[in-house]
């Protein structure tokens, strides 16, 4: 368990290293985040602290939690639109500028062919489908599990992660092809390189649970490839 909370400790930042770096209170990030402008944290870790002696045996629980670096941008962003708009306000353009930046990020990685055909059709967004979709992929959001599972949580690399898992699950049969040719070994490995630079690693204890587990350590595994 130690190297779960060295990884959370080293990759993600408390609320009061929040409130340092960027010059807010914790009060108001906490606002920020009740009022769906900024996800939530990403881990929670509690540490129980007992001390023994003669005279009984105290028992205390600290509760700290982490969240994504890039808040600290998110967070400065907020601070801005926050001289002219409600927190109610600056929540709906956010999520409005999220739901059209999404779309715009299907398109841009041709989705259509990976998966997405549901949400788009001959280039064209549909929007009764692809709406409901992003709306979750939102609350997803604030509720810190991008914030986990990306780098910056940013709405780029979320689409960029989701598309480059169906490349690799697709180019490989899901996993289960008995081996890929050299050209396919190439295009294979390209696509991992390009899912590290926007999807997280993951703590020690819960990696084995994740995509990334599936569909890079063990496809590297698999078909012995050898990344830069």
């Amino acid at each position: 368990m130690k190297h779960s909370v060295h990884y959370i400790r080293t990759h993600f930042l408390t609320l009061e290293q929040l409130s340092e770096y960027t010059n807010n209170s914790e009060e108001t990030i906490l606002e920020m985040i009740e009022k769906k402008c900024l996800p939530s944290s990403s881990y929670t870790v509690k540490e129980t602290i007992q001390i023994e002696s003669l005279f009984g045996n105290p028992e205390e629980t600290y509760v700290t939690h982490y969240y994504n670096p890039h808040h600290t941008e998110k967070i400065k962003r907020i601070r801005h639109l926050r001289k002219s708009l409600s927190y109610t306000e600056i929540a709906l353009q956010l999520k409005t500028e999220f739901v059209a930046a999404y779309k715009q990020e299907l398109l841009k990685h041709q989705a259509e062919n990976w998966g997405y055909e549901v949400y788009i059709r001959n280039g064209a967004i549909i929007q009764e489908t692809a709406d409901p979709f992003i709306l979750k992929e939102w609350d997803y959001l604030l509720e810190g599990i991008y914030g986990l599972c990306t780098i910056t949580s940013d709405v780029a690399d979320i689409v960029k992660k989701e598309v480059l898992v169906k490349k690799i699950t697709r180019l490989t049969d899901d996993g289960e092809k008995p081996s890929l040719s050299k050209e396919e070994k190439e295009k294979l490995t390209g696509y991992i390189q390009e899912l590290n630079t926007v999807q997280a690693m993951f703590s020690p204890h819960e990696r084995k649970k994740t995509s990334r587990y599936k569909w890079v350590d063990r496809i590297i595994e698999r078909y012995q490839l050898t990344l830069n």
